[in-house]
């Protein structure tokens, strides 16, 4: 019993005390996976626990189990003659995010599990140490924004990896899912050790169509297929059908989108070309070639608008040998000063002019890239799981790094939610205490359940109490679909069997026995009485006034209470009115629809047939004494009974 004592100690770690006078009732242990790990328990103030009382204070540490846990709320109360204090406290793990990251990783990485325990905790001066149990696959992250280091373990360690975050004390474990589960042999069997088993379907959330975009493209426009032609251009002097050999020629033409590739046609005694569009964004080119072709100056990233380009030719390319100057002597005759004729030589230089050609058509426009051709890939994913829940849209994703479009769908899948929520809830009744890491055996034969179930969460009481712990299982969906699954198909067998009964029923019904405790096991309302057959229980809704703990608070609710009780079975049907009394309907002596006004209740005939959902038209029931009565129901649901005279043969 010495680990179930409860300690406290100062935050100063100057005084230890075991703490008494606590009132176990309230006690509680909270755990949820990866989410909170804490105590909850109020205290009284008495003669013999005044100083360990005192010590509990915001940031001092209780100890249980060996564990220290971290005071984070103390509530001093005062009922009466006694003084309290409410105390949760919560895991000394869970103080980690008092350490703060202030780096970041900007760029996208492939990361290791140890990559990022290292990093979120790099640099604290708290104590904490980390240890890696099992196996993980390293995983491509797109950035790590700068946060505190719980945050960091619960969104990257745990989501994006997968792993379970448990601590002893400041050493930080991270399991993987085969280490951290252990099957421990023991079983959750209906009726033996839980008296109360319900699985919940919850469909809100369920999406079956998804659409994903990639990462953005770089270049935000495109280039259209529109072109402009020469007679869209405006231009100067010295042009002929769009060839001017004259330096300083201009010529332009008004465009919108956010980008221009203007043409030139390339020749031997092609020269500079200048562009500019609104006067800036200026591009130069030469159109010098030996072997022709076109030459393109594009402009980008201009504001979506109207824009004007303007074309200059800026003369000779000098690199350009067809253009340059060429020496030649000419020989001359002239007669020198005695008269007479001599021949001379002279230095003639000749140059062939360079010039500048526009192309047909001069120019394409860039348009804004719009809509899903603003990224590398984009998907849309329609879920099979469409055929029984329809066509429901998810909120459209988007990944900053694929651009594969084969990835991107395998993303939108991961992204997908196209089944249930699925909650488990068992009322536990046995005296073996469930541990965390435990995988029990549940197995409920009304239900057909049988199947490996996963605590994530449970909250035990102090065991001196002797209280049993409420439990909550695992939802994730190929442990939940397969309990889901096995309890359709229980269903479907159960409707099968009521399927097959015949028209006319007589006798005490004992094959109705299962039938009728499966179907109490789903929905609670329809029970199999040994004596009296099938048992229904009508409810009705009144207020009931509850007193909150806080002092003159009053608050009112509703709940429901049994209405009364209707039998049917065993040769006879009995009424049981919400006062408690029971009157048979058939009797020995014939029928008796006096305490039931002349007919059967409504509440009843939706007992019947509702619940029981019999498919007949008419069926016989047999009173003790021999007489046989039809029970026969009309196309509004009505009920009503008449003994049946048979004609002798």
């Amino acid at each position: 019993m010495k680990n179930e004592i409860l300690l406290v100690r100062d935050k100063k770690d100057t005084y230890e005390e075991i703490l008494i006078d606590i009132d176990y009732g309230s006690f509680s242990y909270d755990y949820e996976k990866n989410t909170s790990r804490q105590l909850s328990f109020t205290v009284y103030e008495t003669l013999f626990n005044k100083f360990s009382f005192d010590l509990l204070t915001g940031d001092a540490i209780i100890v249980y189990l060996g564990q220290d846990y971290v005071i984070k709320q103390c509530t001093p109360r005062v009922v009466g003659k006694w003084q309290t204090k409410d105390i949760t406290a919560v895991h000394v793990s869970f103080t980690v995010q008092d350490h703060y990251q202030y780096d970041s990783k900007e760029s996208v990485g492939t990361y290791s599990l140890d990559d990022i325990m290292k990093f979120a905790i790099d640099g604290n001066e708290l104590g904490f140490t980390y240890e890696i149990i099992g196996t993980f696959s390293p995983q491509k992250i797109e950035n790590i924004n700068a946060n505190d280091a719980l945050n960091i373990i619960n969104d990257i360690a745990c989501g994006t990896f997968g792993a379970i975050f448990y601590a002893d004390n400041k050493k930080l474990l991270l399991y993987s899912e085969d280490e951290w589960y252990r099957e421990v042999q023991q079983t959750f069997r209906y009726l033996y050790n839980t008296n109360e088993v319900s699985v919940s379907e919850d469909i809100t959330n369920i999406k079956t169509f998804i659409k994903a975009y990639g990462k953005e493209k770089e270049n935000k426009d495109y280039k259209t297929d529109g072109s402009i032609s020469q007679s869209s251009v405006s231009f100067s002097d010295k042009w002929t059908n769009g060839v001017t050999s004259t330096k300083g020629s201009t010529a332009s033409f008004e465009f919108t989108g956010t980008g221009v590739d203007v043409y030139f046609k390339k020749s031997k005694f092609g020269g500079k070309v200048h562009i500019d569009v609104d006067g800036a964004n200026s591009k130069n080119g030469t159109t010098y070639s030996e072997n022709g072709g076109v030459l393109t100056l594009t402009i980008r990233g201009l504001e979506n608008k109207k824009h004007k380009c303007n074309i200059k030719f800026t003369g000779t390319d000098t690199k350009n040998p067809n253009t340059k100057k060429v020496k030649h002597q000419e020989t001359y005759s002239e007669a020198n000063k005695q008269g007479k004729i001599v021949r001379k030589t002279k230095n003639v230089y000749t140059q062939k002019a360079a010039t500048l050609e526009l192309n047909n058509p001069v120019a394409n426009v860039y348009q804004q890239n719009e809509g899903d051709d603003r990224y590398e890939a984009v998907v849309t994913y329609l879920s099979p799981a469409y055929k029984e829940w329809g066509k429901k849209k998810a909120a459209p994703v988007s990944s900053d790094t694929i651009t594969n479009s084969n990835e991107l769908l395998e993303f939108a899948k991961s992204q997908l939610r196209d089944y249930p929520d699925l909650s488990l809830n068992i009322s536990y009744t046995g005296t073996e205490l469930v541990d965390v890491r435990d995988v029990w055996l549940l197995i409920h034969e009304p239900l057909g359940i049988s199947s490996d179930v996963k605590l994530v969460s449970l909250r035990s009481p102090h065991p001196y109490t002797r209280q049993p712990q409420s439990l909550t299982f695992s939802n994730a969906q190929k442990d939940m679909l397969k309990i889901q699954n096995q309890l359709k198909k229980s269903i479907t067998d159960l409707n099968k069997q009521l399927s097959g009964v015949s028209n006319t029923l007589t006798g005490s019904f004992p094959s109705f026995q299962e039938a009728s405790k499966a179907i109490a096991a789903v929905n609670g309302k329809v029970e199999f009485d040994n004596e009296r057959g099938i048992k229904t229980v009508r409810t009705k809704t009144v207020p009931e006034q509850m007193m909150s703990m806080s002092i003159a608070n009053v608050e009112t609710s509703d709940i429901e209470v049994e209405a009364g009780v209707v039998y049917i079975g065993n040769g006879a049907i009995s009424v049981v009115d919400e006062e408690g009394n029971e009157s048979d309907v058939i009797t020995p002596d014939g029928v008796d629809l006096s305490k039931s006004f002349g007919s059967l209740p409504d509440e009843t005939i939706d007992d019947i047939t509702e619940r029981i959902d019999l498919s007949a038209d008419y069926m016989y029931l047999t009173s003790p004494n021999g007489k046989k009565f039809s029970f026969n129901v009309d196309d509004n649901g009505n009920l009503s009974l008449a003994e049946v005279i048979e004609e002798p043969e």
